[in-house]
């Protein structure tokens, strides 16, 4: 299982990284949650969202800034992919849109 995103600098620069199990345990040990909350509307924080695509960047060095100095720099991050643990788990349970862009 892998949870794909797209990272849009406040620079300008784009990248997309995939989440793996190194990823999702970090989550679970940072928040105390299951990394199937994002299958779960009501109770998906943004915070989690921006850990999760921090985690890819910095483990794979990418990203060499704690969290808190990656948010200065990040403008926007985005699933590509419709693959969270829930939808994996569940086919019939639809995956909430966690996109914080204007349409």
């Amino acid at each position: 299982m892998k949870m794909q995103f797209k990272v849009d600098y406040a620079d300008g620069k784009t990248v997309e990284v995939a989440a793996g199990p190194k990823d999702f345990v970090a989550f679970e040990r940072q928040y105390q949650q299951p990394v199937t909350v994002f299958g779960e509307s009501k109770a998906l924080h943004f915070e989690w969202l921006y850990y999760l695509a921090w985690s890819v960047l910095h483990r794979t060095g990418q990203e060499s800034a704690g969290f808190d100095e990656f948010l200065d720099r990040v403008a926007d991050v985005e699933p590509v992919n419709e693959e969270t643990p829930a939808a994996a788990d569940d086919p019939s349970n639809p995956v909430p849109s966690v996109s914080s862009s204007a349409n």
